[in-house]
């Protein structure tokens, strides 16, 4: 999972049936960048295997859940970039760079 100065980008933690998923960017309001939606898809995926899971609760750390996406890191794609990366809906994932 990618890390911040403070930990994972989605802090995973099961209390029997229920996991709390915690988007951990909280210097950026949680604003959902590509290396956050994959952190929470790979969480998600995490979810969806364990058995005893049956509850997600999504949270985020700081003053607020999210701010929505991150505009600046649209922002400085090229078209070619946002295209291949499946335009609006964003599907395709980068790999991280650290």
């Amino acid at each position: 999972m990618t890390q911040t100065q403070t930990g994972p980008l989605v802090e995973y933690e099961r209390d029997g049936e229920i996991v709390t998923l915690t988007l951990n960017r909280p210097d950026k309001l949680n604003a959902f960048n590509d290396e956050l939606v994959g952190a929470l898809s790979d969480a998600l995926h995490r979810f969806d295997m364990e058995d005893e899971a049956q509850i997600a609760i999504i949270t985020g750390r700081g003053r607020a859940f999210s701010s929505g996406a991150d505009v600046k890191q649209r922002q400085l794609r090229s078209r070619e970039e946002f295209l291949r990366l499946g335009g609006p809906q964003g599907r395709a994932r980068i790999p991280p760079t650290c």
